[in-house]
C-alpha cells in the first residue's frame, strides 16, 4: 500500500509539474484574492494586474468563475494592484507589500463607470495571515539594515520569533520549538544552502544583498521538506529601474568596549580588538522594464583577542608532588601508588592500594617519557589552583564575500540568475608546537574557507491561472585546517621506542593528543586538521494552478549531496589519563578528594586511548521529493489546507566503498560469534551503508477562519521528515567508516596472576613505551578485539509531528497581536550509542563482573584490547552482547523521543515611518531522552547511562529555558523634517534625521547538569549522580563562587555524590531546580540620516549589550573539577561599531 502511494504521488507531481509551474515559492510571495462588486458579488474575467513599484514589471492574471485570482512568484517588494473589467471603474490597491512566503489577501471592489476612472485604496499596514496556519517571523530589508547587528550577519534575526533559540553546531543552526540543532532548512533564492553532514550552512550571505528572509516554525505546506520542523528561507536583492545602491564602512575597535568579566577576574586588561568592514552595493537597469542587475561586494579585515585563560601543570605538580592539589572545598586530593594495589582480605573480590608517603611522587618513579612531554606545557603564570596560564593573544582573520544577481523578463518568461562567492581566512599564535590544542575545526588555530552559491531560476505564465518555477542550485564549500601540530615526530618523545613498527604504522605525522584530566589538552583533538569539499546541486520543478476555489500546487525535487572529507583522527595516537590508575584506598570506587589525572599521567601510564587511521572518503546521497498542495477557499472566509509530501533520501555511498556496517545476524569468521564489521559492496552486501528507508509520507493539514472582520483563527498539524543522514557529524568515524579508518585501543598488556580482576589497575612496568603491546587493526578489518564505530543496517529517518493552533487579530494604530499553542512530538531522533554494553541486570554481581576468567578468544583474537587478547578476560567481558568486542558504537541510532509544547504571544507593528516594532514571548518546556549531538552538556556515562533503557535518560533537555521575551524596535525620532516638530527651516536640517533601534532578548537560565566519575568497571554502563541532599541553596546564598550546594564531602550535608560502585545512581541528566545565569540583554543603535538630494548619508554608533550585563557561562557541572559548582567565566562584554553608510 505505501508503495501505490508513493508512486501515485510522484506521478501526480510529474505531470503537474510538466504540465506548468509551481507553488514551492520559498524565496518569493503571492498576492491572491477575490474581486467583487458594488453589490458584493463576485466577478469573473476581471483582469486583475500587480506592479512591482520602482521596477515597473508587471504580473497579470483573470479572475476565474468564483471571481477568484492568484499571482504567485512574486519578488518581495510592494506593490500597486488593480482590476479592470468594461464597464466598470478601475479598482487599484496601492502599497501591497509582498513578503517572502506569505500570501497577501488582497480584494477589490468595482463600482459602475469608465475604465479611464480610478478608485484608489491603501493597504492596510498590518495585515492578517488569512490563507495558512504558517507561524513564524518575517524579517525585512529595513529590520536588516536598521536594527544593530554588531556582526552583519542577517541570521542572527531568526531569534525574534518566538519558539527560537539561536544555537546550533557553529552557530548557524537554531532550535526551532524544540527540534535538534541544524535541523532547520535553510534556503536562499529557493535552493539549499546546507551541507549535507553537519547540516551548518555552506553559504552566509552578506547583509546588504538580502532583500528579506521568513522564519516558519510550524504549519508547514507540502512544499517544505528535510526539516526537523523550522525551515529559514531568504531572498536576495534584485535591480530595478532605478539605480540604487550603496557605499559602507564599519569599524570595531577595543578601545570602544567593556572589558569582559572573566578577563577583570583573571586581572587581564580589555581585549584587542580592530575589525573593519567595508563594500558596496548597486542595482540597477539593463534594459528598462526588462533586464535588472544587482552586485554586492564586501571585504573584512579582523583582528580580535583570542586570549588564553587554561589549566596547566604547577611547578610542584611537575615534580611529582601533590602535598598542595586541594579540592575548591579545601580538602587534600590523596594520591594512591598503583604498584601497592593488593586483594582486600576483608572484602573477597575487592583490592587495596596505599597513598604515596607525603603526597609526592618519588623522582625515580616519575616516567622519561611524561618529562620529555610536561616541556610543551608552558609554565604557570599565577599561583591559581586553576586557570593559573593566561596569555593574550590575536587572531587575524579576513573575508571577501561576493553577490551577483540578473533578472530578466522576456514574454511570459522571468529569469534570474545568482552567484555569490565567499573566501575567510583566520589563525591564531601558538605557544607550542602542541598547546594550545588548535580546537575543534580550527578555532584557535589556522583555517580557511572557499564557499561558492549560485542558482538559476525560470518563472513562466503558461496561463493566466497557471504558473511554474524551474530552478536549478549549487552550493560548494572547501574547509581547511592547517594546525602547527602538523608533521611533528611523536618517536622523538621515546612513545612507541619499544615497538619500532607503531612509527611506520602511524599515518599523518602530528604531535599525539594528550588528555590529562584536570588540565587543558596538549595536541589535536579528532576534528583540528580537516580538509573537506561539500556541495549540493539540484533541480527542482513546481506549479501553481488556479481552479475554482482551488489553488493547486505541486513539485518535485532532486538533488545530490556530495561530501570528500580527509580528517585524521589520532593517527599519533590519543592517550588519555583519568584518576582511576591513581585513585584508592578502593580503586573500584571514584571519588573526587582521591586520584588525579596528572598523577597517573607522570606515572606514564594511560588509562585509555587509541591510534587510528586516517583515510579519504568522497561519499555522496541523493534525494527525491514530491509534493502535491490544495489550498481549498471553502467560503470567502475559510480557507483548508491540504497536502502530501514524499522524499526519499539514499543512504551514504562512499566511491572507493570504503564504509562499513555492523551485521548483527552474520558470524565473524575469526570468532563464530554473530555480530561482525562487514564492508559494503562485498561478499553481497549492497553498496549502499544501510537499508533505504522509503516510506517517507508527510501528511499537512490546515486552516484558517477569518470569522471576524478582524480576526482569524488558525492551526494546523503535519509531519515532517528530518534531512536523511545528516545533522550528526562530519569526521569520518561520523561516517560509519569502521573498517577503514581502523581504532586500535590502548592496551598495556596482562596483569601479573596476584592481580587479576583488579580495577583501575596497570601491569607494573606499563608505559607509553609500548602502548599498543597487542600490535594495530590495518585496514580493512573487522577489528575484532578492539572497538568500532559504525552504522547498522535498518535505518529509520527521524521525524516531527508538528501542530498549532493561533488567534491572529489586527489591533489600533497598525498593529497585529497573536496569541498561539504550539505542540511537537520527535519521533526515532539519532543519537551515537553504545551497542555493546553488559546489561544492567547484572550490575547486582558487582566486582564478581571484574573476576578473572579463561578467555575463549585466547589465541584466536592476538591483536585489540588486553580484554581480548590474553589468556583470561573479565566475566563482565563475555556477558557483552558481542563478547568478541570490547565496544560496538551505533552511528545514528534513531532511538531517541522528545517532546515540545509552547504557549507564544506576538505583537507586531511595521510602519514606513515613526515607530516600528516587534514583541515576542515563549513559554516553553522540553523533555527527551537523548541528548542533543552537538554541544550537549550531558555527554557519555552520564547522559545516556543504559542504552536498553532510554526511559532512565528522560530528563528536561539541557537547552530548556521556561521564558523568553525577545523584541525589537526602530524609531524615527519625531524632529525634523517631515517630522512632527522643528519641522521646517535651517534648524530642521541640523537636528533632525535621528533613529534610535534595538533588540532584546531576555531569558531564564538552562537546567544544571553535572558529570560524575563512574564506578561499573568495564560493563560499559554509566550513572548518575547518587542524591543525598537539597541542591537549590537557601534564598540569598546563591553566589558565582557556589551557584549549588556543591559540597564534596559526604560528612558535611552534600547534595550529590558519585554513584556507588555497580549502580545506576538515582539523580537525572540534567537539574532543572537549578537553572544556570539568566540571559538578560538590550543592543542599541543610534544614527543620524542627512538627506542630500536623492542621496542619505548615515552616521551609526551601534552598541552590543548597551548596558553591559555580564553574559555569564554554565556553573562547572564537573565533580572531579577544583571549579566544581562555581562559575569562572562570562563574556559579552559591551561592544561598540561605528559606521557610516551612503545610500542612493
Amino acid at each position: 500500500m505505501c508503495r501505490g502511494v508513493v508512486l501515485a504521488l510522484f506521478a501526480v507531481a510529474v505531470v503537474l509539474a510538466l504540465a506548468g509551474a509551481a507553488g514551492a515559492q520559498v524565496e518569493q510571495g503571492t498576492i491572491t484574492g477575490t474581486v467583487f462588486d458594488e453589490a458584493g458579488a463576485v466577478v469573473p474575467g476581471a483582469r486583475v494586474t500587480a506592479t512591482r513599484v520602482g521596477a515597473q514589471v508587471t504580473r497579470d492574471t483573470t479572475t476565474n468563475g468564483k471571481g477568484y485570482y492568484a499571482l504567485p512568484y512574486l519578488a518581495a517588494g510592494t506593490y500597486d494592484v488593480t482590476a479592470e473589467l468594461t464597464g466598470f471603474k478601475r479598482a487599484r490597491v496601492a502599497v501591497v507589500t509582498v513578503r517572502v512566503g506569505l500570501t497577501a489577501t488582497v480584494d477589490l471592489t468595482l463600482t459602475v463607470g469608465s475604465m479611464q476612472t480610478e478608485v484608489t485604496v491603501d493597504a492596510h499596514a498590518g495585515q492578517l495571515e488569512l490563507q495558512s496556519p504558517a507561524l513564524g517571523n518575517v524579517i525585512g530589508s529595513r529590520q536588516m539594515l536598521e536594527l544593530p547587528i554588531v556582526g552583519r550577519n542577517a541570521y542572527t534575526l531568526v531569534g525574534l520569533a518566538p519558539g527560537v533559540m539561536e544555537r546550533g553546531n557553529s552557530g548557524t543552526g537554531p532550535l526551532v520549538n524544540g527540534a535538534r540543532s541544524n535541523s532547520t532548512a535553510v534556503m536562499l533564492d529557493g535552493a539549499e544552502q546546507r551541507n549535507s553532514t553537519t547540516n551548518d550552512l555552506n553559504y552566509t550571505p552578506p547583509l546588504e544583498s538580502v532583500q528579506e528572509f521568513k522564519v516558519i516554525t510550524n504549519g508547514l505546506s507540502a512544499e517544505f521538506g528535510r526539516t526537523g520542523g523550522g525551515v529559514i528561507t531568504a531572498a536576495t536583492r534584485s535591480g530595478s529601474n532605478r539605480f540604487q545602491g550603496s557605499a559602507y564602512g564599519y569599524i570595531r575597535r577595543g578601545q570602544f568596549n567593556a572589558n569582559s568579566w572573566t578577563n577583570k577576574r583573571n586581572g587581564l586588561a580589555r581585549g584587542f580588538e580592530h575589525i573593519d568592514n567595508y563594500g558596496f552595493s548597486l542595482g540597477g537597469p539593463i534594459a528598462r522594464d526588462r533586464t535588472f542587475f544587482f552586485v554586492n561586494v564586501e571585504r573584512s579585515n579582523n583582528l580580535s583577542p583570542d586570549n588564553l585563560i587554561m589549566t596547566v601543570p604547577t611547578l610542584r605538580q611537575r615534580a611529582g608532588d601533590f602535598s598542595e592539589t586541594r579540592t575548591r572545598a579545601g580538602q587534600l586530593i590523596t594520591i594512591y601508588d598503583p604498584l601497592t594495589t593488593r586483594p582486600d582480605p576483608a572484602v573477597p573480590g575487592a583490592f587495596l592500594r596505599d597513598p604515596f608517603p607525603g603526597n609526592v611522587i618519588p623522582a625515580d618513579r616519575i616516567d622519561p617519557i611524561a618529562r620529555k612531554i610536561l616541556e610543551y606545557y608552558p609554565l604557570p603564570t599565577n599561583a591559581n589552583p586553576s586557570q593559573n596560564f593566561v596569555q593574550e593573544r590575536t587572531r587575524t582573520s579576513t573575508g571577501l564575500p561576493i553577490v551577483a544577481r540578473i533578472d530578466h523578463t522576456w514574454r511570459s518568461h522571468h529569469f534570474f540568475g545568482a552567484f555569490r562567492r565567499s573566501h575567510s581566512d583566520s589563525s591564531s599564535p601558538t605557544v607550542s608546537v602542541a598547546f594550545p590544542d588548535p580546537g575543534t575545526n580550527g578555532e584557535r588555530g589556522t583555517t580557511e574557507t572557499n564557499s561558492i552559491s549560485a542558482v538559476l531560476s525560470d518563472t513562466v505564465l503558461f496561463r493566466s491561472n497557471l504558473v511554474g518555477e524551474f530552478r536549478l542550485g549549487y552550493t560548494r564549500s572547501r574547509f581547511t585546517t592547517s594546525p602547527a601540530t602538523l608533521g611533528a615526530d611523536f618517536s622523538t618523545l621515546g612513545i612507541g621506542s619499544a615497538d619500532a613498527s607503531l612509527k611506520a604504522h602511524a599515518g599523518t605525522a602530528m604531535f599525539p593528543r594528550i588528555e590529562v584530566s584536570g588540565v587543558d589538552p596538549l595536541g589535536m583533538n579528532r576534528a583540528g586538521l580537516i580538509d573537506d569539499l561539500e556541495g549540493t546541486k539540484e533541480l527542482q520543478a513546481h506549479l501553481t494552478w488556479l481552479k475554482g476555489a482551488h489553488t493547486l500546487k505541486s513539485g518535485v525535487q532532486l538533488a545530490r549531496m556530495g561530501f570528500d572529507v580527509f580528517r585524521p583522527e589520532y593517527p599519533s595516537g590519543q592517550y588519555t589519563f583519568g584518576p582511576g590508575f591513581t585513585q584508592g584506598p578502593n580503586p573500584q570506587q571514584a571519588s573526587g578528594s582521591a586520584g588525579f589525572g596528572l598523577a597517573t599521567f607522570l606515572l606514564g601510564a594511560p588509562t585509555g586511548g587509541q591510534l587510528t587511521g586516517d583515510p579519504r572518503f568522497n561519499t555522496s546521497q541523493k534525494y527525491w521529493a514530491a509534493y502535491v498542495q490544495d489550498d481549498w477557499r471553502i467560503t470567502h472566509d475559510l480557507t483548508l489546507n491540504i497536502g502530501v509530501r514524499y522524499e526519499y533520501q539514499t543512504p551514504w555511498i562512499e566511491a572507493a566503498d570504503q564504509l562499513t556496517f555492523f551485521d548483527v545476524d552474520a558470524a565473524d569468521p575469526l570468532t563464530g560469534r554473530k555480530g561482525v564489521v562487514r564492508l559494503v559492496g562485498r561478499d553481497g552486501a549492497s553498496r549502499y551503508q544501510t537499508d533505504p528507508d522509503k516510506n517517507n509520507i508527510a501528511p499537512r493539514l490546515g486552516f484558517a477562519w477569518h470569522f471576524a472582520e478582524k480576526m482569524v483563527v488558525r492551526g494546523g498539524y503535519g509531519i515532517a521528515y528530518y534531512p536523511g543522514s545528516g545533522g550528526i557529524g562530519s569526521a569520518p568515524s561520523d561516517l560509519g567508516g569502521g573498517g577503514y579508518l581502523t581504532s586500535t585501543g590502548v592496551n598495556l598488556g596482562q596483569l601479573p596472576t596476584s592481580l587479576l580482576g583488579a580495577p583501575n589497575t596497570p601491569p607494573p612496568g606499563a608505559s607509553l613505551r609500548n602502548p599498543f603491546t597487542a600490535g594495530y587493526f590495518n585496514p580493512p578489518a573487522t577489528q575484532v578485539g578492539g572497538s568500532v564505530s559504525t552504522a547498522f543496517r535498518d535505518l529509520v529517518t527521524p521525524y516531527s509531528h508538528m501542530w498549532n493552533l493561533s488567534l491572529q487579530r489586527t489591533l489600533p494604530w497598525g498593529m497585529v497581536g497573536e496569541v498561539a499553542y504550539v505542540g511537537t512530538r520527535h519521533r526515532h531522533v539519532w543519537i551515537n550509542l553504545p551497542r555493546n554494553t553488559v546489561p544492567s541486570e547484572f550490575l547486582s554481581r558487582g566486582t564478581a563482573l571484574n573476576a578473572p576468567v579463561p578467555n575463549p578468544f585466547f589465541g584466536v583474537i592476538r591483536t585489540g584490547d588486553a580484554a581480548l587478547t590474553g589468556p583470561t578476560t573479565s566475566a563482565g567481558q563475555l556477558l557483552r552482547p558481542y563478547p568478541q568486542y570490547v565496544g560496538v558504537a551505533r552511528f545514528r541510532d534513531s532511538v531517541g523521543d522528545a517532546w515540545y509544547k509552547g504557549l507564544t504571544l506576538r505583537l507586531e507593528k511595521r510602519s514606513d515611518s515613526g515607530l516600528t516594532y516587534q514583541l515576542a514571548y515563549t513559554l516553553s518546556r522540553e523533555e527527551d531522552t537523548v541528548p542533543e549531538r552537538f554541544g550537549a552538556r550531558t555527554p557519555g556515562a552520564n547522559g545516556i547511562i543504559d542504552p536498553r533503557n532510554l526511559a532512565l535518560s528522560r530528563a528536561v533537555v539541557d537547552d530548556d529555558r521556561t521564558h523568553v521575551v525577545t523584541g525589537s524596535f526602530i524609531w524615527e525620532l519625531p524632529i525634523g523634517a517631515g517630522r512632527r516638530w522643528l519641522s521646517k527651516g535651517l534648524l530642521a536640517q541640523v537636528v533632525g534625521g535621528w533613529r534610535i533601534s534595538g533588540i532584546g532578548r531576555f531569558a531564564t537560565g538552562r537546567p544544571l547538569v553535572v558529570a560524575f566519575p563512574v564506578s561499573n568497571g568495564s560493563t560499559g554502563i554509566g550513572a548518575f549522580a547518587r542524591v543525598v541532599g537539597p541542591l537549590r541553596l537557601p534564598a540569598g546564598q546563591q553566589s558565582f563562587n557556589r551557584w549549588f550546594n556543591n559540597e564534596k564531602d559526604p560528612t558535611k550535608s552534600p547534595a550529590l555524590l558519585p554513584p556507588l560502585a555497580f549502580t545506576l545512581g538515582d539523580g537525572k541528566r540534567t537539574y532543572p531546580a537549578v537553572r544556570g545565569p539568566k540571559v538578560k540583554r538590550l543592543d542599541l543603535l543610534l544614527s543620524r540620516l542627512q538627506r542630500v538630494r536623492n542621496a542619505t548619508l548615515e552616521l551609526r554608533v551601534e552598541a552590543q549589550n548597551a548596558f553591559n550585563t555580564p553574559q555569564m557561562d554554565e556553573p562547572i557541572g564537573d565533580f572531579n573539577s577544583v571549579d566544581y559548582g562555581t562559575i569562572i567565566g562570562g563574556g559579552g562584554q559591551r561592544r561598540l561599531q561605528l559606521g557610516l553608510r551612503l545610500g542612493f
